[in-house]
């Protein structure tokens, strides 16, 4: 054995003790139980005994729909992968420059290896210069965001959009939010152009090389958070069109594009419909580069890696390069970044997404089937076609508040307001669902429990 390989099997194992502890340790039940949070953690009962418990989640709460994470009978799966990953790539003479300073783009085959992965999924070819490591989305868009944009600058969003990034935008980094309308086919272009051309007016942004966008327009393009819908092909060109006369960056939250349920058997995958990164066609004569891919390993693989990556054009990617930000720390999350590769390289994440694909597919059927048949007429949601969530609308004389409350109280169930996704307080007649995280049998029990609370309130 190489020295190499015994210093950093030695942090390995140390470092992957936490997630290997027998099933009675960990803060969560494994797929024999619906009850995942109700097991105590026996070597510090006063520690929170996950994130979802460390911010209430699952305070007096049974079933909590609020949640948009695989559950643990999924991430049990992704334990075995990495222990496979991290005896791969330990195994390799350089393995411990994993603990050095990382490369600007991710490990040495990081940007080969998830551009074939990628394409693979996608149905379209990904190229992996375009690829850069980042620490998952959740950081990618807060680093490019605060390369690129000063406080006050305007960023434009959805309506409704996902909530965590309005309180990121907004709270966090001081940009002034303008929310957009949607329809069916993305967020609505007539109001997107009127809204840039007045604020474009209105900036103070010195556009330079370091920061040549005035504004960025956030997008969730590929199954929305909270809505569901894929932008479609018009409306995509439409939006790369506007962001190019305009000189905005479109940011895409791209955490769902590979958890696609198209065909109506769970076992036959159709990819997503083509990524907005994709209409920013190179070729074009007015290319200039106004679209990015923010996307994650987190919802099907596992979120505790924070582990991303971005598809991004070369000006974005000089910019990262250069960046104070690249260059004190290295490239993101490297020692990750190198177990992931070998994943990706031995084809071990290729089988985890098929097995949380499925398991979320069959998850979907159980949520939507359950409201089809237990939510009163009136109510309306569509048949969600990737992602996690459904989004329901409620007669507009119920206020989801009320429904929330009930549920809570007589069931135990929580889900998401649908005010709690607008800038503006609107939504109040809507709710979101997530279904990533609990069985069929839960998922079933739940909606018939929400659905007899919306009948009486009807």
């Amino acid at each position: 054995m190489n020295s190499c390989y015994s210093l950093v099997l030695q942090i390995s194992k140390k470092t992957l003790t936490r997630s290997l502890l027998p099933s009675s340790y960990l803060p969560l039940t494994t797929c024999k139980g619906r009850n995942f949070h109700t097991t105590a953690l026996q070597f510090n009962s006063n520690m929170a005994e996950n994130y979802f418990q460390e911010v209430g989640a699952f305070n007096n709460i049974s079933t909590a729909l609020t949640v948009g994470a695989p559950g643990p009978d999924l991430l049990i799966h992704s334990n075995e992968v990495l222990k496979k990953a991290t005896t791969h790539r330990l195994s390799q003479p350089d393995a411990c420059q994993l603990l050095q300073y990382g490369l600007t783009r991710g490990d040495g085959k990081f940007p080969v290896e998830v551009a074939k992965f990628l394409s693979r999924h996608y149905g379209d070819p990904v190229s992996s210069e375009d690829i850069h490591a980042n620490a998952g989305a959740t950081q990618g868009a807060v680093a490019l965001a605060g390369l690129l944009l000063k406080s006050g600058d305007f960023v434009f969003v959805e309506e409704p959009t996902y909530f965590l990034a309005l309180s990121m935008l907004r709270e966090d980094m001081h940009l002034n939010i303008v929310p957009i309308p949607t329809d069916n086919e993305g967020i609505q272009i007539d109001t997107l152009e009127e809204s840039l051309k007045i604020h474009k007016a209105k900036s103070n942004h010195v556009v330079s090389e370091a920061q040549p966008f005035w504004s960025i327009i956030y997008l969730i393009p590929t199954f929305n958070n909270p809505k569901g819908f894929c932008v479609s092909p018009e409306r995509s060109k439409q939006i790369v069109s506007v962001a190019r006369k305009y000189g905005c960056l479109v940011l895409c939250d791209d955490v769902y594009n590979v958890l696609s349920y198209r065909s109506d058997d769970p076992d036959k995958f159709v990819p997503a419909p083509k990524r907005l990164f994709a209409y920013d066609d190179k070729s074009d004569p007015d290319y200039q580069g106004n679209v990015i891919s923010n996307a994650t390993f987190s919802k099907f693989f596992g979120p505790g890696l924070r582990l991303g990556w971005y598809e991004a054009p070369k000006r974005v990617l000089k910019i990262l390069y250069g960046s104070g930000y690249i260059q004190s720390g290295g490239g993101f999350n490297s020692y990750t970044c190198g177990i992931v590769t070998s994943a990706l390289e031995t084809g071990l994440l290729d089988e985890i997404l098929v097995k949380f694909r499925r398991q979320f597919h069959l998850r979907r059927d159980a949520i939507y089937n359950a409201a089809k048949q237990y939510m009163p007429e009136g109510v309306k949601f569509n048949k969600p076609q990737g992602g996690y969530f459904m989004w329901v609308e409620l007669p507009e004389h119920i206020n989801a508040q009320d429904v929330l409350k009930i549920s809570k109280q007589e069931h135990k169930i929580a889900f998401a307001l649908g005010t709690k996704f607008s800038s503006t307080g609107r939504f109040q007649n809507y709710l979101r669902f997530s279904f990533s995280y609990y069985d069929e049998a839960a998922l079933t029990e739940a909606m018939k429990a929400v659905a007899a609370i919306i009948k009486r309130l009807m």
